[in-house]
């Protein structure tokens, strides 16, 4: 199931046609901030929370919880922000994202800290975080 606006699921059926994905893959035009569609096992969210404050995030991860099942995954792709900020490339790279989101949609990169606290008010509990070889990371969280 690939659930995103109305002209992003028109663009995704133009660039999937004809292959695998597009065969096996349900497309649902919606918004999250009024409902997720339901029915199933795991929801991906890559680089969709950070685009927004608290407050809308909430509104995400809610519409999330509300239609899964209590064993259901949710599984968010972002990126970490360190509590202490380091000299490596990863920190930096993540504190430019930060500032990008700061300026642009007016979201930010949060700390494992801050992504319990706001999965723990949507109703999940955050069970680990995976990084990757990049600068994002998978969070995986469950119901509370």
């Amino acid at each position: 199931m690939l659930f995103d606006m109305p002209h992003a699921i028109a663009e995704a059926k133009v660039r999937l046609e004809g292959t695998d994905a597009a065969r096996r893959c349900e497309f649902i035009a919606g918004d999250f901030f009024e409902e997720v569609p339901g029915g199933a096992n795991a929801y991906l969210l890559k680089a969709v929370i950070h685009d927004w404050n608290d407050e809308q995030s909430v509104v995400i991860l809610r519409n999330c919880r509300r239609v899964m099942s209590p064993d259901g995954r949710l599984l968010l792709v972002e990126r970490v922000r360190a509590e202490r900020v380091r000299a490596s490339w990863i920190d930096n790279a993540i504190a430019r994202a930060d500032l990008t989101m700061l300026i642009g949609p007016g979201g930010r990169e949060r700390t494992r800290e801050e992504f319990s606290a706001l999965l723990s008010a949507s109703g999940f509990r955050l069970a680990r975080i995976v990084a990757t070889a990049l600068d994002y990371s998978v969070l995986e969280a469950l119901s509370q």
